[in-house]
């Protein structure tokens, strides 16, 4: 039952049913028994919430995620859980000295194993926190790391993310013709469905503050 309830919440999930993700996935955190289904239904919670504007709830279910993923053993989901979090505050509240920790942390636990798509998943966030501060360069160094790490691992989704996230730190130090270059097909690529339900977004949104900046509407 819970691993059925897990299992439709990811369905949800990629279709961008929010909502009803969260209700399966609450549904399989409260009948979880182990420390294993109660770190996914809880990180599943957490996913939904993110894109529910719940920042309480993202952050409680992605720190129950973390304890519960550090008690198994589970580095990845547990450096999956601490980059959210770090993200989480990043975005949602502007604490760069919470969000460097918790990325920090995800670095240190994924020490001694491949970084896989966790790895990839800090450094863009990584990215993105450089660019909020200013330092596009390190910016644009993370996003062209993650594409380079993401083609590796076949992630459609990391590939697209990072190249807008290039592609919008391009704009903002004024090399405007390759940044919008990469942002439209950034955009073109997640129309085309080759990004998350979740991530889709994205591309669009920096295209749309990189042509503000640039004023090119054409």
């Amino acid at each position: 039952m819970i691993w059925e309830r897990l299992s439709q919440g990811r369905t949800w999930l990629s279709q961008g049913a929010w909502r009803w993700a969260r209700r399966e996935f609450a549904g399989a955190l409260e009948a979880a028994v182990g420390e294993r289904e109660r770190a996914q239904a809880a990180e599943g919670v957490a996913a939904a919430a993110w894109w529910l504007d719940d920042d309480a709830e993202m952050a409680e279910r992605y720190e129950q995620a973390y304890r519960s993923y550090r008690a198994v053993g589970d580095v990845r989901g547990a450096a999956r859980s601490a980059a959210w979090l770090g993200n989480g505050a990043l975005q949602l509240h502007g604490r760069h000295a919470v969000a460097q920790g918790w990325f920090r942390q995800g670095r240190r636990l994924l020490q001694g194993v491949s970084p896989g798509k966790e790895g990839a998943l800090l450094t863009l966030f990584e990215g993105v926190a450089a660019r909020l501060r200013g330092d596009g360069e390190t910016a644009i160094k993370h996003a062209e790391e993650v594409v380079a790490a993401a083609r590796g691992l076949g992630s459609s989704d990391l590939e697209v993310q990072g190249m807008a996230l290039s592609g919008v730190a391009r704009v903002d130090r004024g090399e405007v013709g390759e940044g919008m270059r990469l942002l439209d097909e950034a955009a073109g690529a997640a129309l085309a469905g080759e990004t998350e339900a979740g991530s889709a977004w994205i591309p669009g949104c920096y295209l749309l503050q990189s042509c503000v900046q640039a004023r090119d509407w054409g």
